[in-house]
């Protein structure tokens, strides 16, 4: 590709992860999903993360009293990848915990906000950069994109949204948007979002 030339190896890695995402983004906008996955694959790459799917017990609601088997996202960091360094010009700086909205549980509905594992502490999640967790949300979008409006589908999209509440620097609103396909889930996803 033309434009790999102009990122030079390892020096401006987070400049060519937004890049590779921009040009992901800008292809699903016109419908060519074969660049698109092209570009958050490479995304994905640069970043050094391994995502993959796997099943954990734990509950999911509130009156639930056995763990079931629950899909989550596991977030790793390849070993030959270095952490990013965070005061980094290029990098996303994270929004302070303060100003970000306040998690509203409104408790009227049975579903938790978050699964509740069995054993919390067996997948823990890398501390993520801005661009690292723009990738997950990257692939996330480019999944939902290339896969038909099916129950598994959506099962698999909350394994992606539910990596959020560790990850508080993504942007709440397009996050909670990938998680309402239905109606009554909406309004707790707006309460939580920020415009």
């Amino acid at each position: 590709m033309k434009y790999e030339s102009l990122f030079s190896e390892g020096t401006l890695r987070n400049l060519s992860i937004q890049f590779h995402l921009e040009c992901g983004y800008t292809s699903l906008t016109y419908y060519e999903y074969n660049p698109a996955k092209e570009h958050f694959q490479r995304a994905k790459e640069l970043s050094g993360l391994d995502m993959n799917m796997i099943g954990a017990l734990g509950k999911r609601t509130r009156f639930q009293q056995n763990f079931l088997a629950q899909l989550i996202l596991d977030v790793k960091r390849k070993e030959d990848i270095p952490a990013p360094e965070p005061d980094s010009e290029l990098t996303l700086s994270p929004t302070p915990l303060a100003s970000l909205p306040k998690d509203h549980d409104l408790s009227d509905d049975t579903v938790l906000n978050q699964i509740n594992l069995a054993e919390p502490g067996q997948y823990p999640m890398p501390d993520l950069s801005g661009e690292e967790q723009a990738v997950i949300l990257g692939v996330c979008t480019d999944f939902q994109k290339n896969n038909p409006i099916h129950k598994l589908t959506e099962e698999e999209l909350l394994a992606f949204t539910s990596v959020s509440p560790v990850s508080p620097c993504l942007v709440a609103f397009p996050l909670k948007c990938c998680e309402c396909p239905q109606l009554r889930n909406l309004a707790p996803c707006l309460l939580n979002g920020t415009f």
